[in-house]
């Protein structure tokens, strides 16, 4: 195993010194893996750190079949059908609007879209988002099941920018099972994963909130959480758990921030 792996599974941080340039702005996010990894929550925190500082961001729900976004984000875009031809057309479109708007966009498309393998084969797509004028930026979730990495591999394939973030879903680690101890046996399984983290990618373990699901139920963003607001609002205890867990996003994702929205 690399001393770089290691270094972050020892950890449990990706502390390494953070890139100068801060300028990669508008930017152009795609969330890959497989599901009930913590893509759309995650895509949730992305947006509303961004919007609460007046970044303009967009988001792109494209898993026709499961637009968890769309239930908390209410400006959110999908596609008119499931047709991969028709969504990706609808996503060509919806980066070049973004672009031309100086806007950043998360893409999120679920579990297992063929569609950014598709367009990979026609285009060089790395090359192609930073033409029209977006910073391309991927943030690929891993839990401790093997599949969880396969399914990263194929992705890669088709999309691995310099700005590429393994993030780590603790949460789906069941409570016996060592999380270090967990991570390190997938990125020892896993050349591609290994080699990556050698190179410009940086793993990110995504801190647990225990709460999460009280927020997904009553349909409540994280700010409205933590500041006691909405038709249903946390009890004091669940509003300090979701300021302790916010703080903590912010110290996980420190040194790839200039890669966000």
């Amino acid at each position: 195993m690399s001393n770089h792996a290691n270094r972050a599974v020892v950890d449990e941080t990706s502390a390494e010194k953070p890139d100068s340039n801060t300028s990669h702005y508008p930017n152009c996010l795609f969330l890959g893996g497989r599901g009930q990894l913590g893509k759309s929550f995650a895509a949730r925190w992305f947006l509303e750190r961004a919007r609460e500082v007046g970044r303009a961001v967009r988001v792109a729900d494209a898993d026709h079949t499961n637009q968890t976004l769309r239930g908390f984000v209410s400006d959110a875009v999908s596609p008119p059908s499931a047709d991969p031809v028709s969504v990706q057309g609808w996503l060509e479109d919806e980066l070049a609007s973004a672009a031309a708007t100086n806007t950043s966009i998360i893409v999120d498309f679920g579990a297992g879209d063929q569609v950014i393998a598709n367009l990979a084969r026609e285009v060089t797509l790395v090359e192609a988002i930073k033409e029209i004028g977006l910073q391309p930026t991927a943030v690929y979730f891993i839990g401790a099941d093997p599949d969880d990495v396969a399914t990263v591999e194929m992705h890669l394939h088709s999309f691995a920018p310099t700005a590429t973030i393994i993030a780590y879903a603790r949460h789906v680690v069941a409570r016996h099972v060592d999380p270090s101890v967990a991570l390190r046996s997938l990125i020892e399984r896993s050349n591609m994963l290994s080699a990556l983290l050698d190179g410009d990618a940086r793993l990110v373990p995504v801190p647990v909130l225990s709460c999460a699901h009280k927020l997904s139920e009553r349909r409540v963003g994280f700010l409205d959480a933590m500041s006691g607001h909405g038709p249903e609002p946390l009890g004091p205890f669940d509003r300090q758990r979701v300021t302790t867990w916010w703080r903590a996003m912010e110290t996980a994702f420190t040194p790839v921030l200039h890669w966000l929205p």
